[in-house]
Order: C-alpha cells, then sequence, then structure tokens
C-alpha cells in the first residue's frame, strides 16, 4: 500500500502542478491529511495495557545491537530520501521537469514489484543476512542512477524502477529486525525510535542532499548516496550475530 501511495502520489502532484496550478498539490495534501486524521480518530482500537517489564533507563536504547539497527536505518532512509530530492533538481537542471513524478512514480514501482519478487527470497537467506544483502543492491541500483545520470534523463528515467526493487523490503526488514532485536517488553518503544530515525534520515537527506544538487550539480550528489548505502549495510551487518 506504502508503495501503491508512493506511486499514485508524485504522479497526482506533478499533473496538478504543471497542468493545473501550483497550489493545488498543497490543497490535496491538506485534504487527504484532514481524511487521514479521520480516519485513525474513528477506526482506533483498544490501546494495550503499558508493559510492566523492568529494565534500563535507555530502553531499547541500552541495546548496542539496536544502536547499529538505528544507525543504518537513518542511513537508508537518508539515501531514499536523496534520491527522491535529487531526482527532481535533475530533472529541472535537464529541462525535463515533465519527467519528475514518473521519476519518482517509477521507483515506487520498483519498490512494488521487488516486494514481491524478494518477499520469498530474502527468507531463504541465513537469518540475518537479509539486511546487509538488500543494501548492497540498493547501492548498486544508485550506483546505476548516478551513471544513467551522466547519459540523459530518459536513461534515468529506465534505471529508476531497478533503483527502486529493494526500497519496500528493505522498510520490513528493518522493521523485523528490529523486533528481532527489541528487549522484552519494549517492541513499541523500540519501533518508535525506528520511526524517529526514520524522521532523522529524511530531513538529512533532504537538507545535505538538496544543497549538494544544487551546488555540485546533481549528478554529482547522486554518486554519494551509494556511499551512504554502503555505510548503512556496514551498520546493519554487525547486528546479524546478535538476532
Amino acid at each position: 500500500m506504502m508503495g501503491a501511495a508512493l506511486i499514485v502520489g508524485p504522479v497526482l502532484a506533478s499533473w496538478l502542478s504543471l497542468s493545473l496550478s501550483p497550489l493545488l498539490p498543497y490543497a490535496a495534501i491538506t485534504a487527504m491529511t484532514v481524511t487521514t486524521v479521520t480516519l485513525v480518530v474513528f477506526n482506533s482500537s483498544a490501546s494495550l495495557a503499558p508493559s510492566a517489564a523492568a529494565g534500563h533507563w535507555l530502553g531499547p536504547l541500552a541495546s548496542s545491537p539496536l544502536r547499529r539497527l538505528l544507525a543504518a536505518d537513518a542511513l537508508f532512509v537518508m539515501a531514499v530520501t536523496a534520491v527522491d530530492v535529487v531526482l527532481p533538481v535533475y530533472a529541472r537542471q535537464e529541462h525535463a521537469a515533465e519527467l519528475t513524478g514518473l521519476y519518482l512514480g517509477s521507483l515506487a514501482v520498483g519498490s512494488v514489484v521487488g516486494s514481491f519478487a524478494l518477499g520469498t527470497a530474502t527468507k531463504r537467506l541465513p537469518r540475518g543476512l537479509a539486511l546487509p544483502v538488500l543494501l548492497g543492491l540498493f547501492a548498486l541500483g544508485c550506483a546505476a542512477l548516478a551513471v544513467a545520470a551522466r547519459l540523459s534523463p530518459m536513461a534515468v528515467l529506465m534505471v529508476c524502477p531497478v533503483a527502486g526493487l529493494v526500497i519496500g523490503s528493505l522498510f520490513a526488514v528493518l522493521r523485523t529486525t528490529g523486533g528481532d532485536l527489541a528487549p522484552a517488553g519494549q517492541v513499541t518503544e523500540t519501533m518508535s525510535w525506528l520511526s524517529t530515525l526514520d524522521m532523522v534520515g529524511g530531513a538529512a537527506g533532504a537538507a545535505v542532499f538538496a544543497h549538494l544538487a544544487d551546488a555540485k550539480g546533481s549528478p554529482t550528489a547522486l554518486v554519494l548516496v551509494p556511499v551512504l548505502i554502503v555505510t548503512a549495510a556496514l551498520a546493519g551487518a554487525t547486528c546479524a550475530r546478535y538476532r
């Protein structure tokens, strides 16, 4: 469902902005946000009783493997956001703004297709190796994207689905690994930390790579994305032996 939303959202925003009015995407965002909050309010289930399990005052952060997983998560989301930010800048710099929505939508298409294809395959990997292996594949996809950016906007469009193949699976594996590493009675808090690091990584990726794309050029910014992903893979690999 997230993949489907990531396909429809960029295409809808791009069409509204370029065909009708630059203000309409913001109106659509507002309407969808209000609808989402309404659905949550009216469909909330009863909360579970708080856990009485005693633990370290740092909570899940007391776990060294979990801290490394959180670092891997932040770096991964930073890389995903970097791609999402740099591709529209690239389209603008190459005078191909009409491809912006297609770039982001085709990344999500790759993510949906990859999730179906890789969902079963990742279960065949030795326990704990799925995260570094998938991150390695993501690094290769983003490296191909950086090469395509040196060729043409259409080459980038062709590579985008390939670059996005493992994104959905990686989000899932990060969450399941977090569940495996969470201390007893602290799974919810662990997931909250993962969501927090998602936001931190996303904010850092947007800020840093938007600046790099404008200052050094979007192809140069894309070259640095695989470096982030390889660093995330190294952090994720150290968690395997603790699962």
